[in-house]
């Protein structure tokens, strides 16, 4: 009878302890966050996306705890500083400015983290896409400047008037 009595106290301890582990705010139970996807995004060069309103959430955090991390597969393209992200109480914004004078392609990805560590990720495509420029008035502003000007750009290519060498606009021919 004293060997019952001592692993009753010990089974309800662990029962207890059972018990408090269902209502804990362990990770175990908890759902990571969660972010919308983006669809690829065709921009002409030397242009800003339109502010994306990112839709997230989290069963357990609040929106202003929530951490977004954003990185850009193509640093020439679209470097840290060109993938600004914005929030105020309600939402979270993004913006993604390319680098001046550059056309091609990276991939997004955007990283949401909750407070117990918990992170999901989506990943989008950004076309750089070069812009179509009349050439009428690109060759006048060419053939305006002077030798010491400085040479304009179409879709990263420079371009300066040059009377001296007959090749300069061969590329464009």
């Amino acid at each position: 009878m004293l060997t019952m009595r001592a692993a009753l106290p010990t089974l309800m301890f662990v029962a207890v302890v059972l018990a408090g582990c269902g209502g804990s705010k362990s990770s175990h139970n908890n759902i990571p966050p969660s972010i919308s996807p983006i669809d690829t995004l065709n921009i002409p060069a030397d242009t800003d996306t339109q502010v994306i309103t990112l839709t997230i959430s989290d069963d357990r955090t609040a929106l202003e705890q929530l951490v977004i991390i954003a990185s850009s597969s193509n640093n020439t393209l679209v470097t840290g500083e060109g993938i600004v992200l914005g929030s105020n109480a309600t939402s979270r914004t993004l913006l993604i400015s390319p680098e001046a004078d550059t056309i091609g392609t990276t991939i997004v990805t955007l990283t949401l983290s909750d407070t117990d560590n918990n992170t999901v990720q989506t990943q989008f495509q950004v076309n750089v896409i070069a812009r179509q420029t009349p050439a009428e008035g690109f060759v006048r502003d060419i053939f305006a400047n002077d030798e010491n000007s400085k040479p304009l750009a179409i879709n990263g290519i420079e371009l300066q008037q040059d009377v001296d060498d007959i090749t300069t606009f061969d590329d464009l021919i």
